[in-house]
């Protein structure tokens, strides 16, 4: 019981922590499942996140490969609403490339189960 607290408070600042170097603007936040959610986001300086709903990192059937979103110059990722990624998954923005991502019009949420790749042109 005191390990899955401590995890659920490592998870939590670790969520946090994303939120505020990867996100640039919206009212949005990055959550991790649990703290051993392996997530790598690389961003050029130019580039920008824009969260107006929950950037979810939830692995896959209790998958563990490691979700990958890279930004190149001048990109733009925009999550509307709240958006689940499994484990595995590889989004790839192009330099002046944006992508948008989400939904929620009549489920909670949207996403991409495990083992994907996305890339923006």
């Amino acid at each position: 019981m005191i390990m899955k607290f401590i995890e659920s408070v490592l998870s939590f600042l670790r969520s946090k922590f994303m939120t505020k170097i990867f996100v640039d603007n919206g009212t949005g936040r990055i959550k991790l499942a649990n703290v051993f959610v392996k997530v790598k986001i690389n961003k050029e300086k130019t580039s920008k996140i824009k969260l107006n709903g929950k950037l979810i990192f939830l692995p896959h059937f209790g998958g563990n490969a490691r979700t990958s979103i890279i930004l190149g110059k001048n990109s733009r990722l925009i999550v509307i609403g709240d958006f689940v990624q499994g484990d595995g998954i590889k989004i790839f923005i192009n330099a002046n490339a944006e992508l948008i991502i989400g939904g929620c019009d009549s489920e909670p949420t949207s996403g991409i189960t495990s083992n994907s790749l996305t890339h923006g042109i």
